[in-house]
């Protein structure tokens, strides 16, 4: 929920994308039309498909202004700590869309340490998108399941086997 973040998020997911990867993008009603929507629709020119689906952003009943949506927006601790309030609202609703997707994995922000549980719930790997370029994966009882750690090849490269 931030612009540093949002940007890569999707070009992640083009990647994922072009390569025949089913892929949706969840986001909140006022960052989907700016980075997200126009990106998809150039896409689909070349038959590559990304799904969007949208989870309302509860910052009023976190006490946050209408609208209230992106990190840039915080001024102060009380604001960030309202905003932390409203990112965790968005667990439930999150899940309901895991319980109808079934997707085969997650990849979240890390401003979502929450989905390390929604994800071993579902049985899925969880890999965490952190905005200064790398990505962590977070031991779930799915990761453990899965052991794709087991088929790195290179400690150098971090490539998975295929």
């Amino acid at each position: 929920m931030a612009k540093g973040h949002m940007l890569p998020i999707m070009d992640m997911a083009k990647l994922l994308a072009a390569r025949g990867v089913k892929t949706t993008v969840v986001t909140t009603p006022l960052n989907a039309p700016v980075f997200f929507s126009k990106t998809t629709q150039s896409l689909k020119n070349r038959s590559i498909n990304i799904a969007i689906k949208v989870l309302n952003f509860l910052a009023e009943e976190a006490s946050l202004p209408q609208g209230f949506e992106s990190l840039d927006l915080i001024t102060s601790n009380e604001t960030q700590t309202k905003f932390i309030t409203a990112i965790n609202m968005l667990q439930q609703p999150l899940e309901q869309i895991l319980e109808e997707s079934r997707p085969n994995a997650l990849i979240a922000n890390m401003s979502f340490p929450w989905t390390t549980n929604r994800a071993a719930k579902f049985g899925i790997p969880r890999l965490v998108f952190y905005g200064s370029g790398f990505f962590t994966i977070c031991i779930t009882e799915s990761l453990n399941k899965h052991k794709p750690h087991e088929h790195v090849n290179s400690d150098e490269r971090g490539d998975l086997r295929r």
